[in-house]
């Protein structure tokens, strides 16, 4: 039995969570617009990339608990689900309602409207997570299945939406364990819970353009990806591989520009190369940069770079994206961690990912509160148990300077 106070600490927290969802505080990301109920919005060209935009798709979702048939068809009625956004839990938890008692099927179905203009783009639908098995439909037609439930999915939507138009989107989420796949456990030791917990967005593009890695699904490659072969004082060597598609009807004579920005806004590193691309074709362009007496990442001193990477043919600019990396060695040895070649001292706690009331629900700023709280309590090393966590946790998929990489922490996912 729960005592009141127990029941009103958790209300608390649920509320000032719910309100974290609201407002945006310092260093976190805030979506710049979103694709209403059946009202396209852009982004404005200040808070676009070149080339690409990302545009928020949390909002305006009708949610059913239970199976229903027929809901996957463009037509369907419904009109009388339960209005919700994202991130959504399909599990209300309280402190006496804290089992996977009310796992099963649930559905979510939004209307939306691309605009026109973004015909001739190539347009991507991202979730950052569905727990635990996914079957998505646009406008009736079937675009794909995920199964786990803490890993991202993509799917390209570019031919299946009517631009113009309104659209719509279904997802039937099967929450109920699967030994296929993860989580998998009937009687795990943690907290399961159901929906559409994480964020989604759109991305549009130039069919010329830096490759989604989870798209792409290529082993070390697709999108960029980074690291650091050599690492002293004096100088190091940043290792950028950038994967470029090419999904036009003709080749292209493709240039990757990237550069290491510091803090100030120096550009303290920059290589260029050139090659054509074939249509349809991918091409990783391999490329290593010095940086000399470059500024360490470490548990007390976070220093970060911005790695800005720039697809262009000629002069035009088709794809920019700009990546936060702190440069660092990390070495574990018999006597424990080395980082940059110093030992360090490491005091670590086990995290999930979840928050009372809201479940794996967490807003990207309750998740930078975690961390900073675990920060300020002198925490430096966290294991994420059991599963990949949120992309803001790990400052990645929005290039958000939040979470570990600006309060130094060392993670491990096992």
């Amino acid at each position: 039995m729960k005592t009141a106070w127990q029941k009103w600490t958790a209300c608390l927290l649920a509320t000032l969570m719910v309100l974290g969802t609201v407002f945006a505080g310092p260093g976190v990301y805030a979506w710049a617009a979103d694709l209403g109920e059946g009202d396209g919005v852009t982004l404005s060209n200040s808070a676009a990339e070149p080339g690409r935009e990302t545009i928020n798709f949390n909002n305006d979702w009708r949610y059913y608990e239970g199976d229903v048939t027929g809901a996957d068809a463009a037509d369907f009625d419904d009109e009388d689900w339960l209005y919700v956004n994202l991130p959504h839990s399909t599990i209300h938890y309280t402190p006496d309602n804290y089992y996977q008692e009310d796992l099963g099927v649930f559905w979510y179905r939004k209307h939306f409207t691309i605009p026109e203009e973004m015909q001739g783009k190539k347009l991507y639908i991202t979730f950052e997570a569905a727990m635990q098995a996914a079957e998505v439909w646009v406008n009736g037609e079937k675009v794909g299945t995920h199964q786990g439930g803490y890993t991202a999915f993509v799917f390209d939507l570019t031919d299946k939406v009517a631009y113009g138009e309104e659209n719509v989107i279904a997802v039937r989420i099967d929450t109920r364990p699967n030994a296929a796949f993860n989580p998998g456990k009937n009687n795990p030791d943690f907290q399961y819970f159901g929906g559409l917990y994480r964020n989604v967005y759109l991305t549009t593009m130039d069919p010329l353009h830096v490759s989604d890695a989870v798209y792409e699904n290529k082993t070390a490659g697709g999108g960029i990806f980074l690291t650091a072969p050599s690492v002293t004082k004096e100088s190091a060597t940043v290792q950028a591989q950038t994967d470029v598609k090419n999904e036009g009807e003709q080749a292209q004579d493709t240039t990757v520009k990237t550069e290491i920005v510091d803090e100030d806004g120096g550009v303290v590193a920059t290589k260029e190369d050139t090659t054509t691309i074939a249509a349809g074709e991918s091409h990783a362009f391999v490329q290593k940069l010095v940086v000399e007496n470059p500024r360490l990442w470490s548990i007390n001193t976070p220093e970060l770079y911005t790695v800005r990477t720039t697809v262009l043919t000629g002069d035009t600019v088709r794809d920019s994206l700009e990546t936060t990396y702190g440069i660092r060695k990390v070495e574990w040895k018999r006597d424990g961690c080395y980082i940059n070649g110093e030992y360090v001292e490491l005091n670590g706690t086990n995290m999930h990912s979840e928050i009372g009331m809201l479940g794996n629900a967490q807003s990207d700023d309750s998740i930078f509160e975690d961390v900073r709280r675990l920060k300020e309590w002198g925490f430096d090393f966290i294991r994420m148990s059991h599963y990949p966590h949120s992309p803001a946790f790990l400052c990645g998929v929005r290039q958000v300077r939040c979470g570990c990489d600006r309060l130094p922490l060392r993670l491990a996912a096992v």
